[in-house]
């Protein structure tokens, strides 16, 4: 499956669609936040193909209904970063994502040309230890670079000095409050 917001850019061309989300008795593909205008351009949507709206709301519920997440887009956009397929690696999920995006996201995803996309998703259904694997890659990834505990190193990576004292157990409230006023 995958989500997006339902803008057109964030979807594939209809070819690019029917080949990374084939028509097969072998797949079922669950689609969050397809816009009107893709679902226009079907005479008739795949019978393996569930289309649903976008929500607004959270989507761990809709992420955690899914096997496999896969995410191909128009090639009018280039993701600066791909927080959608960061939410699916979050939840465990192997991601199968264009090769581009490795820079963003390194072993953590599996990278197929559309037309690959389904030998990918037949490799993870059939090797389970490929898929724990991908699985374990997903989550490992997720909490190294982005887990919470993440934030304070980072922070102090490029915090100014004053600040980062400010954060020792030896500094005072007083003398942070006003050191950290004067600096703007």
């Amino acid at each position: 499956g995958r989500h997006s917001r339902p803008s057109a850019d964030k979807w594939p061309s209809l070819s690019v669609a029917t080949t990374c989300y084939p028509q097969s008795t072998d797949f079922a593909f669950r689609m969050m936040g397809v816009p009107q205008s893709f679902v226009d351009q079907f005479e008739e949507l795949p019978s393996n193909w569930q289309v649903l709206p976008f929500s607004k709301g959270p989507i761990s519920g809709f992420l955690q209904g899914l096997d496999i997440y896969s995410y191909f887009h128009s090639k009018a956009l280039i993701e600066a970063f791909g927080y959608c397929v960061l939410e699916a690696l979050a939840t465990g999920l192997p991601c199968v994502v264009p090769r581009y995006m490795e820079t963003s996201f390194s072993d953590a995803c599996l990278y197929a040309e559309p037309d690959e996309a389904p030998l990918v998703y037949e490799q993870l259904r059939t090797d389970p230890k490929l898929y724990e694997t991908t699985s374990r890659k997903a989550r490992t990834f997720v909490e190294e670079r982005f887990g919470l505990d993440q934030f304070t190193a980072k922070f102090e990576k490029i915090a100014e000095p004053s600040i980062a004292a400010c954060r020792s157990a030896s500094a005072s409230a007083s003398a942070c409050s006003s050191s950290a006023l004067s600096e703007g």
